[in-house]
């Protein structure tokens, strides 16, 4: 038989109290993370961060492109 999740006598509202004594101070989280020095990249970082982004973003503008093309070859093509 498996074992009860909440001891005899505690119910839901103790365990959900017990659980508010951890939350996360966000005062200092904000001052830690200000007084941390700025973000220090490798040699080959940006090169990675560049690929990424046109990866990204190529595609949608590739369609772009594409779509203002052929709506320019329709309005060209018809009325030429």
């Amino acid at each position: 038989m498996l074992a009860p999740v909440f001891k005899k006598g505690a119910g839901l509202y103790m365990f959900l109290r017990k659980d508010q004594k951890r939350k996360i101070d966000v005062k200092a989280v904000e001052e830690r993370v200000r007084s941390e020095d700025s973000l220090k990249l490798e040699k080959g970082d940006l090169l990675a961060i560049f690929i990424a982004a046109i990866s990204v973003f190529a595609p949608f503008l590739l369609a772009m492109i594409a779509t203002l093309l052929f709506a320019y070859w329709l309005i060209a093509g018809r009325f030429a």
